[in-house]
């Protein structure tokens, strides 16, 4: 039975998916939607990086979201770096993720520069992407570039199950033969 349980759980995390290195395949930009208020989205570096700026038009608060729906369940990782040329740092320019439209912040207040790396867990068709806030679209714009993206892809269906299907199949023949 533990045989069994171990095969079952490679299969899982086989038809699960896995990580989908850089901006390719079910995550090249050009499947990604852009919505730009004032700033800009520039995927010119891709499959290396995408750079959000945020909005310095003087037209109030706006986002630009780079956004796509989840290929499937895993875990996304990505690194940011982020810098400002607005008056007071972070706090009117912040750079987050969203989560099925839900903004997250990362960029910590007041600083003019900063950066990291994070990683969360999606499922399938979660919708996730980054945006670029202004809430004053003033006094300086923000610009953060997003590199080593990993998002997970889908194994095409009929190649997981001849990885699983195998060894599957050859522990029920040998439990039928124990049996006879």
């Amino acid at each position: 039975m533990k045989t069994f349980a171990k095969l079952f759980m490679m299969a899982a995390v086989l038809v699960a998916g896995h990580a989908q290195a850089a901006f390719i395949d079910a995550y090249a930009v050009n499947k990604w939607t852009q919505t730009i208020n004032g700033g800009s989205i520039n995927t010119s570096g891709a499959p290396n990086s995408v750079v959000l700026t945020s909005s310095n038009n003087g037209g109030g608060s706006k986002n630009q979201d780079f956004t796509i729906t989840a290929a499937a369940s895993g875990v996304v990782s990505f690194n940011w770096s982020y810098v400002t040329s607005d008056t007071d740092g972070s706090f009117y320019d912040p750079f987050g993720f969203l989560l099925n439209n839900t903004f997250t912040k990362l960029t910590t207040d007041g600083l003019f520069s900063q950066s990291g790396s994070f990683i969360l867990n999606v499922v399938a068709s979660d919708v996730f992407g980054f945006r670029a806030n202004s809430f004053d679209s003033a006094f300086g714009a923000a610009t953060t570039t997003i590199t080593n993206f990993n998002g997970p892809s889908s194994v095409p269906v009929p190649g997981a199950l001849w990885l699983v299907g195998a060894p599957l199949l050859s522990l029920l023949t040998r439990r039928k033969k124990a049996k006879a």
